[in-house]
């Protein structure tokens, strides 16, 4: 069934989209922020083949957004250049019209947080925004790679978002 997948239209240009965010993480030069792209793309992947090509619109839609955050955030970074992140966005969104245009879907499940990220977003409602020194210092638990890599999980579900450069970076709730 899932090679049949392929033989259609939406399915050869679904899978030249992973192609593509494949060969652009490759050119990431963060470890981190490069596997998680690679990893939510292979997810994104598998959900496709194990659905037959979409049938499961919510958890599909779901796994492109967060795929989207993640190559948001290296694009804030500046890890990726504008113009392959305007083509990848353009073709996500073409793909989800094309889901979207399917049967409707269950309404999209709300977004689990863990309890570390729950804490750090109870912080952001009550200030607005932080820098990493501050949310080290209302955390002392965890090492500051480990808020690191909660705040790039909440920038890619596009909870929070990065904003300055360096030693003058700080992250924020959308508003």
């Amino acid at each position: 069934m899932g090679t049949d997948i392929f033989n259609t239209d939406s399915g050869r240009k679904f899978l030249a989209l992973i192609k593509a965010v494949f060969k652009v993480s490759d050119l990431i030069s963060d470890l981190v922020i490069r596997e998680k792209i690679k990893k939510q793309n292979l997810k994104i992947y598998e959900n496709f083949i194990s659905s037959g090509g979409g049938n499961n619109h919510s958890d599909l839609l779901k796994n492109i957004d967060v795929l989207r955050g993640f190559l948001f955030l290296a694009g804030q970074m500046n890890l990726i250049k504008d113009e392959h992140l305007k083509a990848l966005e353009n073709g996500f969104l073409f793909f989800k019209s094309h889901i979207s245009a399917a049967p409707p879907a269950p309404a999209p499940a709300k977004i689990e947080l863990t309890e570390r990220q729950e804490k750090i977003m109870k912080y952001f409602q009550e200030h607005g925004q932080a820098k990493l020194a501050e949310l080290t210092e209302f955390l002392p638990n965890f090492s500051e790679r480990t808020i690191r890599n909660e705040l790039s999980v909440l920038i890619g579900l596009r909870q929070i978002k990065r904003s300055g450069a360096g030693n003058g970076s700080f992250y924020e709730m959308f508003r």
